[in-house]
This record gives structure tokens, C-alpha cells and sequence, in this order.
């Protein structure tokens, strides 16, 4: 039994050496395995790397690789391995099933493609356009054919990059047109399409540069585009269109005609373009040409409402207003719970002075709509316009009351007051009106003229003081200011006033007589002189033209008196008064033979005035002819006894014959 067991003991123990030899042996083995795919893993091939990778993840945590995506485009099975690049065009579509890394099963492995929106598009479909359109608006440059984009797909393992593809993508012209015409940018827009037409894009590339500068209300460039376009396709309707817009916006009526002749040609049936066509009629004047279009456009609607109020305009402007107001009222016929149809019908009428029929339009506008404060206020004008002041004021107040914080209605409720004589009411709207709108200029003056009229001149001057500091330019609004100074008696205040409004012209020549007394009143004579020559460079009063002649001839100042009566002569030349003028300066001058002239020249236009032959006479008798200043005395003594001439007569009588002695002696 002992020596059986010692066999026993023996065996087994020769046995558990064999299993640690294989154990050891299997062990060696998967470590010269492993050292191979860790020191010479490519002796082992793309299998090696793998498993080497493979390993490194699991057993070392370095991180995964990527080798390559599985997928579909455009229906068709698609693998783009690692150092592979990514073909897209417009219309491919894709979808990524699988990431092959070294991750098991995938998990937490992403493909995340840049341009699109989301962290993984594994399983997801996507299409390219996205990315030929966000590759297009990273261009600097349009470009047609391959371009490498600036995005990339990337693949992540729990949000760390792995791995990324470049993406080449596929651009036509059709793409870049598309692109611009989908870019919501309006500058962008016009930024590509000009770099797209200078590398030689399509013409079409024109018209949707011209469509984004009308978009961008840049309508000078717009034409240059449409124009440009339209010389390869003349009959494109659009463009014709989007011309005929630009046009009108540029306020260029000439140009636009031509364009709705041909739009004509192609729809001959539309009655917009009619209308169209009128209005760039209208615009150049030309009313028997836009009348013809007008009346063409309704007779293509007559059902048009716009048709008939164009034609009605037209109607207006060529003073035809009676027609103007059928065809408003058959506008209104058509639509009539139109409240503006009803009001331009009620303008109308009232511009035809038929008073009851704009009332009645109004009233109807009105009975629309109850609380339409501009229909009360036109309401009221036309009473007014009417002479029923009663309603007039009536009705602003309902205006007023709708519409508390209208400036122009409450002016005109003031000014319906004050005619009504109705001061202290009227005063009260003028005062709101200044709340709402302050310093308004008509306003004050109303105020001004009000408390002139009442005689409150302290307030009167105040308000024409706030007008006047605004240096109005309506002379009269000086004058009325100058009238409530002297009133105040402030006749300096008042003289200054009534000169702003001289030096302002175009005042009533009364106005510069005033001026002129007002200077002789506190004694500046050359002052008031002044007045009267302003006053006779623009209008040559004769009134005027005397005084300032008798004043240089009283002043010994001749050259000023000659000039003034030389005027006078010019502008009143059948008048007596010129040449008297004009002799007395001569006189004054010493020459005796022009003053003899004028006084004669003077009796043409005046034979039974008395005191021109007394001049006439004495001018002779200074000069020596006695014959024929006996003659002028006689003529005088004849006209009027009570003349100086009758003493005159016997002296010179008396002077002749001692004269006559004289010359005997002489002999």
C-alpha cells in the first residue's frame, strides 16, 4: 500500500508540470503575439494595426481610431475610409449607418458634419444642398466646379475629436444663381451677384442683380441691370415690369411710356396698364394722350373702381369738372360703402361750388362713420364756403371734440370763431392750438391781429414780437405790427417796423407816404427822402416824384432834382406837371433857353393853366424876350385876372419903352 501510494504522488506531480509547461507555452505565445502587434504591427497588416489599436484602447485607454464611414447616397451602398475625401453635389443625398473605431459596438462614437445643425447624424438623412449652399457663402469668390469647403465631417468619441473628412463639393452656375437668389441678405445678395457676373455668370445673373438693387431701392442701378438684361431678352414681361417700377420710383415719366407700349402689345386686355400709361402721360403734361388711356382702362373695367377715379383726375386737371364728378359718382355707385370714394366725390363738388352736393357727400361719409373728424371739419369748411357761419363753427367743434389734439382743426375752429365775432371762444382755441404746435406762426398772428381788433395792443405787440423774431417775410405782417406801435405811441418802434416792411417790398404805396410823414414828424427829413426814392425806383409815383423835386430844388441840390425830373418826364410824358418840373431845375441851372422849352412843351398838355404862362413869361423876360414874355402876361392876365401878371404887364410895358429910348439915344 505505501509503495502504491508513492507511484501515486509521482504521477501527479508530472502531470502538473505538463499543464504549467502548456500554460507557460500559451503564455509566451500570446506575448510575442502581443509584443508583434505592438513593436511590428504592420508585419501583421491592416488586420495588425487594428488589433493593435484595438488593444491600446482597451488595455493602455488611448484613444479610439477612426477607419472608416459606412453609408448610402442617393440610394446606393457608400464606405469613405479615413484618409478619404467626401464628393457632394446639389442634389445628393446621404445617410451614415456606421463609424468603423476601435469602440465595440460604436457607443459613444458621432459624426457630426459641419453646416448642419446637430451633434449626430448617424442614421440621420441630410442633403448636400445644405453644403453647397454654406460652402457658396464662404467663397470670397464664386466659383464653379470643385471646391474644398471649409467644412469638414468630424468624428467624435464621447464629444473628443477623433478624426475628420475633407468635403469637396460640386458648385454649377445653376447652384450659385440659386444661392443668391435664396440669400436673404439684401447687400450679400447684390455683394455675390456682382462678383457673379464679373466671372462670366449667366445674363440671367443681370436680371436678379437689377430684381435685388429694386429690392434695395437702389433704382439708378437697378435700370443700368434691366436695361443690360433686357437688350438679350427685350419681350422678358418681368423685367419690363421691374424697369417700369424703377422708373416710376426715379420719377423718369418719358422713359416709362415706351416700356407699357410694349407690356401693352403683350396684354392688350389689361386695363392696369392703361392706367399706367396715363399716369406717365399726366406726369409730362401731356392730357390728351393720358385722357386716351384713362378712358381705354375703363372702357377694358368699366366695373374698375381705380379706373374711373384715374379718369376722373384727369378729367379735373383739364378743367373738366362736371365729367370729373360723373365718373366719381359712378366710382362710388360701384363701392359705395367707400368712405374715401364719397369724400373725393364731396371734393369735388366742392370745387365746383355745388355747396348742397358736398354737404350731402359729407353727410353720407359721415353716416359711414360717426366719429370721422375730417368729415366734420370739411363739413364745416364747405358751410363755410357756403356762408352759414353757424354750422361752420358747428361743425369744426364736433371735429374739435373727436379730435381734441388736432392743430389745424382747432386753428380753423378759432378763425371760424373770430369771424362770427365770437373773440374770447376763438381766443381759447388759438391758445391750444399754441399748446399743441408752440410758436406757430399763423397762429400768433391771429392772436395779434385778434387783440388788435379788441384794442388790447400790450398783447398785441407781444405776439407779433414772437412772429417777428421768426423774420417772417411778408412785409404786411411789419406794417400791421408798425400800425399797433403808434397806436402805443412808440413812434420809433413803429417807424423801424414800417422800414423792415419797405426794405421788404411789394407794400401798398401808402405805406411809404406814412413812412415818410412819420420821418418829418420827429424831424429826419433826409430819412424820409430816402422812403420816397426806394419807393420811386420800384414804382414811380408821381406824387412822390414831385415832392422829391420840389425838396432837391428847395435844397439847391440840382443833379438829384434833374435826375428826378428827367424821371418824370420818362414815365409821365403827357403830363404837364413833368416838364414844369424839369424847367424849374433848368431855371435854377441858368439855362434859360431848356427852361423856355419845358414850360412851352408844358403848355401842350396844359393851355388853361394860368401859372405856367407866369413862369413861361418870367423865364423869357430873363433871358431878353421881352415881345414874348409880354405875350405869356398877357395870356396869364386873360386866364386870370387876379394874376401877378397884370402888374407885370405895366412894368414890362414900361421896361420896353425905356429900353426902346435907349437904343434911340444910342443912335
Amino acid at each position: 500500500m505505501e509503495l502504491s501510494f508513492r507511484r501515486l504522488r509521482g504521477k501527479d506531480k508530472s502531470g502538473r508540470w505538463r499543464a504549467y509547461q502548456s500554460i507557460l507555452i500559451f503564455s509566451l505565445l500570446i506575448a510575442v503575439f502581443i509584443s508583434l502587434l505592438i513593436f511590428f504591427p504592420s508585419l501583421l497588416g491592416p488586420l495588425g494595426v487594428r488589433a493593435k489599436n484595438f488593444i491600446a484602447f482597451y488595455l493602455f485607454r488611448e484613444g479610439p481610431h477612426f477607419y472608416h464611414l459606412i453609408g448610402e447616397k442617393n440610394g446606393r451602398e457608400i464606405i469613405v475610409k479615413a484618409n478619404e475625401t467626401l464628393s457632394v453635389s446639389y442634389r445628393d443625398e446621404f445617410v451614415f449607418s456606421y463609424a468603423a473605431t476601435d469602440v465595440l459596438g460604436g457607443r459613444g462614437v458621432s459624426v457630426a458634419i459641419d453646416g448642419l445643425e446637430g451633434e449626430n447624424w448617424l442614421g440621420k438623412t441630410w442633403r448636400g444642398q445644405t453644403l453647397v449652399d454654406e460652402t457658396l457663402s464662404q467663397l470670397s469668390e464664386p466659383k464653379i466646379g470643385a471646391v474644398t469647403s471649409p467644412f469638414r465631417i468630424r468624428i467624435k468619441y464621447r464629444q473628443r475629436e477623433i478624426a475628420s473628412l475633407p468635403i469637396v463639393v460640386h458648385v454649377t452656375a445653376q447652384d450659385m444663381i440659386r444661392f443668391a437668389a435664396e440669400t436673404e441678405n439684401i447687400e450679400q445678395r447684390i455683394a455675390y451677384l456682382e462678383k457673379l457676373l464679373l466671372s462670366g455668370g449667366e445674363k440671367k445673373v443681370e436680371r436678379l442683380l437689377a430684381e435685388a438693387y429694386l429690392r434695395a431701392k437702389k433704382y439708378d442701378k437697378a435700370v443700368h441691370h434691366y436695361l443690360s438684361y433686357l437688350k438679350i431678352n427685350p419681350g422678358d414681361v418681368s423685367a419690363l415690369s421691374g424697369l417700369a417700377r424703377c422708373y416710376r420710383e426715379l420719377g423718369q415719366w418719358e422713359p416709362l411710356v415706351p416700356i407699357y407700349d410694349a407690356l401693352i402689345r403683350v396684354n392688350p386686355s389689361d386695363a392696369m396698364l392703361y392706367l399706367a400709361r396715363g399716369e406717365a402721360y399726366s406726369k409730362m403734361g401731356k392730357w390728351e394722350r393720358a385722357l386716351e388711356n384713362m378712358k381705354e382702362a375703363v372702357k377694358l373695367s368699366p366695373d374698375k373702381v381705380e379706373a374711373r377715379v384715374a379718369y376722373g383726375n384727369i378729367l379735373e386737371k383739364m378743367g373738366r369738372q362736371g365729367e370729373a364728378i360723373g365718373e366719381y359718382e359712378k366710382a362710388t355707385k360701384l363701392q359705395p360703402a367707400n368712405i374715401n370714394l364719397h369724400a373725393l366725390l364731396a371734393d369735388a363738388r366742392l370745387k365746383a361750388k355745388d355747396y348742397e352736393g358736398a354737404i350731402k357727400e359729407y353727410q353720407a361719409v359721415l353716416k359711414l362713420d360717426p366719429k370721422n373728424a375730417a368729415a366734420y371739419a370739411n363739413l364745416a369748411y364747405t358751410y363755410g364756403a357756403k356762408g352759414d357761419r353757424v354750422k361752420e363753427v358747428e361743425n369744426y367743434e364736433k371735429a374739435a371734440k373727436l379730435s381734441p389734439k388736432n392743430h389745424v382743426i382747432l386753428y380753423n375752429l378759432g378763425v371760424a370763431l373770430s369771424k362770427q365775432g365770437r373773440w374770447t371762444e376763438a381766443e381759447k382755441a388759438f391758445r391750444r392750438v399754441l399748446e399743441l404746435v408752440p410758436g406757430d406762426r399763423d397762429t400768433l398772428l391771429q392772436l395779434a391781429e385778434g387783440m388788435t381788433r379788441m384794442k388790447r395792443y400790450r398783447e398785441a405787440v407781444r405776439y407779433y414780437g414772437e412772429v417777428i423774431k421768426k423774420r417772417p417775410t411778408n412785409a404786411q405782417i411789419y406794417v400791421n405790427a408798425g400800425a399797433v406801435y403808434e397806436a402805443l405811441k412808440d413812434i420809433p418802434r413803429a417807424v423801424e417796423l414800417y422800414q423792415q416792411a419797405v426794405a421788404l417790398g411789394g407794400v401798398d404805396v401808402q405805406v411809404y407816404y406814412h413812412l415818410y410823414d412819420l420821418y418829418r414828424s420827429v424831424g429826419k427829413a433826409e430819412d424820409a427822402i430816402r422812403v420816397l426814392e426806394r419807393l420811386v425806383k420800384d414804382n414811380p409815383q408821381g406824387k412822390a416824384l414831385n415832392i422829391l423835386a420840389e425838396y432837391y430844388l428847395r435844397e439847391k441840390k440840382t443833379e438829384d432834382a434833374l435826375r428826378i425830373a428827367k424821371k418824370m418826364v420818362s414815365v409821365y410824358p403827357q403830363q404837364a406837371q413833368s416838364y414844369i418840373a424839369l424847367a424849374r431845375v433848368y431855371g435854377q441851372l441858368g439855362k434859360w433857353e431848356e427852361e423856355i422849352a419845358n414850360y412851352r412843351q408844358a403848355l401842350k398838355y396844359e393851355r388853361e393853366d394860368d401859372t405856367i404862362y407866369l413862369s413861361l413869361a418870367q423865364a423869357c423876360e430873363r433871358k431878353g424876350l421881352y415881345e414874348e414874355a409880354l405875350k405869356a402876361y398877357k395870356m396869364a392876365f386873360e386866364l386870370n385876372p387876379n394874376s401877378p401878371a397884370a402888374k407885370k404887364i405895366r412894368e414890362l410895358q414900361i421896361k420896353m419903352i425905356e429900353k426902346k429910348l435907349e437904343k434911340r439915344g444910342e443912335e
